[in-house]
């Protein structure tokens, strides 16, 4: 393994733009131009040599995880399927137990760093690192079990966006990337290496949202954007430099980098057979990511919602069942409409409805575990149809 030198993308920055050669003495104060100044600055906007021993392992990791079946609901009073636990005697539709689904990102955390679709025109990728030449506090991230780092840097010559360094971080759970993060901060921040100051913002990336700013003078003024955030068990450094980047331009790039953890670690609870059939909706300035999926067979629709928290979750469906809820209730989603819950493994798992208009057959229903509110729709058949889709096809999968 070559070994690495350490740096911050400050100080790599401010060694960039030291060495852009300045304007000519006749050039009035404030004169330089992107042409003049940025093709020497963007050529340069990432490690020097001798600080980019790159790993042996780089490129893009190869996604190998598939998503497990997605467990089977079964009725109670029927008989449950050959190795399925029994179903609930409560009176509720009954999900089984199955193995947990990889972990989010697990073989594919690259998947999640940004693409040239979430940045301004004119920066292109330096290619993806497993692991990180920059300084991710190590000593904290083993600390807290950190499993995988994932790292790229985006340069260009034009705009005034002219690096982006992408990292990614991932932990066993939320809580120790949480964890982490605090712990790392005054190294993530480069508050003491670059003399970045952490600045209030009122806007939440992910959650546990810090943002650093500074600028530098050497002799182009260089300005630096650093968010650091968590989406679940991934930590996030998202640090924007250029020659008059703004906030409001850096802002946009570190909220796509939580949609797009946000997107992956909900298509990894998606059952498999439906991922090209998914587009993604758009989550900008919300609190959930969705996608909408086109099916072939009897329900031709379904929606896959990951929401930040659990109370939210509820209180989305909560709202959709109070809007929709027929007078008559049936007693069970297999017959008719009907509001009410449902179990896995006889423990409660979430709340269940089901409704139509006369021509659109329509099940809802939460998973809190994996925080995810799904829906199922039908113009082609009705209430069996539908159920059964729900009974072993629906997910999500846990």
């Amino acid at each position: 393994m070559k070994s690495l030198r350490i740096v911050s993308a400050a100080v790599v920055l401010l060694s960039a733009a030291a060495c852009v050669s300045v304007a000519p003495a006749s050039a009035p104060a404030g004169s330089l131009t992107p042409s003049a100044v940025l093709p020497s600055l963007a050529a340069t906007l990432s490690p020097t040599p001798e600080a980019t021993a790159t790993p042996e392992a780089t490129g893009t990791p190869e996604a190998t995880a598939t998503s497990a079946p997605s467990a089977i609901p079964t009725e109670a009073g029927t008989v449950a399927p050959t190795g399925v636990a029994s179903p609930s005697t409560s009176g509720s539709p009954s999900q089984p137990a199955t193995s947990a689904a990889p972990s989010p990102g697990e073989g594919s955390l690259a998947d999640t760093l940004l693409t040239a679709e979430d940045l301004p025109q004119g920066l292109e990728s330096q290619g993806v690192v497993e692991g990180s030449n920059f300084d991710i506090d190590q000593a904290s991230f083993d600390t807290f079990g950190g499993e995988g780092i994932v790292s790229q840097v985006w340069r260009g010559m034009t705009g005034t966006v002219n690096a982006v360094f992408d990292f990614r971080m991932q932990f066993p759970d939320a809580a120790s990337a949480e964890s982490y993060l605090d712990a790392a901060e005054a190294v993530l921040s480069e508050e003491v290496a670059s003399g970045l100051t952490e600045t209030p913002i009122a806007e939440t990336i992910g959650a546990n949202t810090s943002y650093y700013s500074g600028q530098v003078t050497v002799p182009v003024t260089v300005d630096f954007h650093n968010f650091l955030f968590t989406v679940d068990d991934v930590a996030v450094k998202v640090f924007i430099a250029g020659q008059g980047a703004t906030y409001e331009e850096a802002l946009p790039i570190a909220e796509a980098a939580a949609n797009r953890i946000a997107l992956y670690q909900l298509m990894a609870h998606v059952p498999s057979e439906y991922a090209d059939r998914c587009i993604p909706a758009d989550s900008s300035g919300g609190v959930a990511t969705q996608v909408n999926c086109t099916l072939a067979g009897d329900v031709g629709s379904a929606q896959y919602t990951l929401f930040e928290t659990v109370d939210l979750m509820n209180q989305a469906f909560s709202l959709f069942a109070a809007e929709n809820t027929p007078s008559d209730d049936a007693g069970s989603c297999q017959t008719g409409p009907h509001l009410g819950t449902y179990t896995i493994g006889e423990v409660d798992a979430g709340q269940l409805f089901c409704a139509d208009d006369g021509t659109n057959y329509t099940i809802v229903w939460t998973d809190e575990e994996v925080r995810i509110m799904s829906v199922g729709s039908t113009s082609t058949a009705g209430y069996p149809e539908l159920y059964e889709w729900w009974l072993n096809e629906a997910g999500p999968v846990r």
